[in-house]
């Protein structure tokens, strides 16, 4: 627990300066990218502390928790790429998330209703992007559907693990939850309306920032107990 206060506390420093080199201080590159990767060290660190400490990882845990650390090492390079080209960077990040869904995927099946979310969610969410106000897709708009089928896939995946006692294995699918939270408040930053003003735009950024950070943390923390090896709530 003391390792995970530190890795967030040092992760929101990092965050801070990163915001600072690069929107007050007028920063592209440089410092505010050196930050923002020190930013995303503290996720994977908590993630390695996590997966040693485990001392009692069963071979199906152990799959789970190797999926997860190489999905944390994909994010990371993902945070990095997408300053250097959006389209490396994007799909670094998919395979992040895929990742995660073949972790997820050692102990929860699909269902009928897992594919109805899946198809519902989806379909809302393209509808109310495609006609919200606030942003300018263009040709992109198909990378974003792509990625939201992703993310709830991941998300349907992620959902068994609520039936868990074990506090860590409902953090599972709270920090997929918070990717999403993340993603959509992105927009802004990515996609914004001309008229939507750089005051909006820049808050939007750092709320973002912080709930794709809080998520990652909370992933890298879910795999410091094995909780396959107790039986599921009914």
């Amino acid at each position: 627990m003391v390792v995970g206060i530190i890795s967030s506390f040092l992760c929101y420093v990092f965050l801070v300066l990163d915001h600072y080199f690069r929107i007050i201080n007028g920063s592209t590159l440089g410092l505010s990218l050196v930050f923002k990767i020190l930013a995303s060290s503290c996720f994977l660190c908590l993630g390695l502390y996590s997966f040693f400490r485990c001392k009692d990882k069963s071979d199906e845990f152990k799959k789970v928790s190797l999926l997860i650390l190489f999905g944390l090492i994909n994010s990371l390079l993902a945070d990095l790429f997408l300053e250097l080209n959006f389209y490396a960077g994007f799909l670094i990040f998919i395979s992040a998330h895929i990742l995660y869904f073949c972790a997820f995927s050692v102990y929860s099946k699909f269902s009928l209703k897992k594919w109805i979310f899946i198809a519902a969610f989806t379909g809302v969410f393209s509808v109310c992007d495609w006609f919200a106000p606030w942003f300018e897709f263009g040709i992109l708009f198909p990378f974003v559907i792509f990625y939201t089928c992703v993310w709830t896939f991941v998300m349907a995946k992620a959902a068994d693990s609520f039936k868990w006692n074990s506090i860590q294995a409902k953090l599972m699918p709270v920090g997929i939850i918070l990717f999403g939270v993340s993603d959509i408040l992105l927009q802004f930053n990515v996609f914004p309306q001309a008229d939507l003003s750089k005051q909006a735009v820049s808050v939007m950024f750092i709320i973002s920032n912080t709930f794709y950070y809080t998520a990652q943390l909370v992933v890298a923390f879910s795999i410091s107990k094995n909780y396959l090896k107790d039986k599921p709530q009914k």
